[in-house]
């Protein structure tokens, strides 16, 4: 789906990172009403997590198999919400950390294109606090994300990543992706 940006997105601002703190305070020191998800990838795998006011509920916290929130492990870490993302990410030198909001304006982006990503998980199983673990596969590819999901069937994938592509032009006035960052987690309803 496109639209027009009516508030215009902000550049690309970093941030500081701070890994003196445990990475769960730390994430949790930056929540604000724009954010509510949280995506990590980790070094030994994925941990979402889900802000609920200025407290932190990881998928560790629920389930035994997900990974603990560390900054040993952390490749990426995204706090993102309808109104902003925070993307830290390790770099060869440090740690990196930038934060796109939509209602800063930047009169470069023109038009943003939003994408709902089909996430893997065809079968549910419940979990404390509103979270489910979601498998597929004979592979037994797995995660928990911070929704509760009902259960469908095999061969159905309920869950959907909502990522916003922003869109300027380039020398030849032609569109082009600057920047994407992740928007919503929801479950559709049909299916």
């Amino acid at each position: 789906m496109s639209r027009t940006l009516e508030a215009r997105p902000a550049a690309l601002r970093p941030q500081p990172v701070d890994p003196t703190l445990p990475l769960p305070a730390w994430l949790a020191a930056r929540a604000s009403n724009q954010v509510r998800w949280l995506l990590v990838h980790g070094e030994d795998g994925v941990t979402w997590g889900r802000l609920d006011g200025a407290s932190l509920l990881t998928g560790d916290q629920v389930d035994p198999t997900v990974p603990p929130l560390t900054w040993e492990t952390l490749l990426t870490a995204r706090l993102f919400g309808p109104g902003a993302e925070l993307l830290v990410w390790r770099h060869d030198d440090g740690w990196r950390g930038r934060w796109i909001e939509d209602q800063v304006a930047d009169p470069t982006w023109t038009e943003a294109l939003d994408e709902a990503q089909i996430l893997w998980g065809d079968t549910a199983q419940a979990r404390d606090a509103g979270f489910t673990r979601l498998t597929d596969g004979a592979q037994g590819l797995a995660h928990t994300v911070p929704l509760p999901v009902r259960e469908r069937g095999q061969q159905v994938r309920p869950v959907r990543l909502t990522v916003r592509h922003y869109v300027a032009p380039d020398e030849q006035h032609a569109g082009r992706i600057v920047a994407s960052r992740l928007v919503d987690l929801t479950e559709v309803q049909d299916g």
